[in-house]
């Protein structure tokens, strides 16, 4: 197994994408192109990790602990998965501490595995706004 350095690199949404998550699943809303993406069970547990930086391998084990998936497979839908998000710009590369992450332990009973899928939601978002957040006194 691969050696995690700190200098290794590590992607995370961008700050103008938010994931969102439902009783029945999750999205993440694109601020800069006012969509959003309906995302899998799986995808779900991958952005959930993007949201403050993972690495690939990060990605990976996540995948492995909580669905019956083996880590070639893991490794092969991840490297897919990413390349998507790339090219929807919505992640961007982050270095240091968010390369550093610890993986979490496998669940008890490991949940039925699809591969991350991410898909444009036909809906425009024709009201959002970014606003500052005020800060809590």
């Amino acid at each position: 197994m691969k050696q995690m350095l700190h200098t290794e690199y590590a992607s995370k949404l961008k700050d103008t994408a938010f994931l969102v998550e439902v009783d029945d699943g999750g999205f993440i809303v694109d601020l800069a192109r006012r969509c959003y993406y309906d995302l899998s069970a799986s995808a779900l547990s991958l952005a959930r990790l993007l949201e403050h930086g993972a690495t690939t391998e990060d990605l990976e084990g996540r995948l492995v602990a909580d669905f019956e998936v083996d880590a070639e497979a893991a490794a092969a839908d991840v490297a897919r998965f990413t390349s998507e998000l790339k090219a929807l710009q919505l992640v961007e590369p982050v270095q240091g501490e968010a390369a550093s992450r610890p993986r979490s332990a496998a669940t008890a009973s490991k949940k039925p595995y699809s591969a991350p899928s991410i898909s444009l939601e036909r809906e425009v978002l024709s009201e959002v706004r970014a606003r500052p957040v005020s800060p809590v006194a």
